[in-house]
């Protein structure tokens, strides 16, 4: 699966998973706090770690979490491109 197919399952799963729907431009704030962590990534060949992931994820801006449960986020970002380093970034 391509990195931009892994990206719209990803965002699928986060609104069925939270019962949630994420925006355009949520997505573009995700996608653009995620976008360094995937030229790391791609360098260290699929070997990131996941307190590598957890600190791009904490930079992500706090507008994308509105009407959100924060750290339950955080948590899914982080335990979800972990699982799917491969397909996402």
């Amino acid at each position: 699966m391509s990195g931009f197919l892994g990206i719209l399952e990803m965002f699928r799963k986060m609104e069925l998973h939270f019962n949630i729907s994420i925006s355009q431009h949520q997505r573009k704030i995700l996608l653009e706090s995620l976008h360094p962590l995937s030229q790391i990534n791609h360098a260290k060949k699929y070997t990131i770690s996941k307190d590598e992931i957890r600190l791009y994820v904490e930079k992500i801006d706090d507008s994308f979490y509105t009407g959100m449960d924060k750290e339950k986020i955080k948590d899914f970002l982080v335990n979800y491109l972990y699982i799917n380093l491969k397909d996402m970034l």
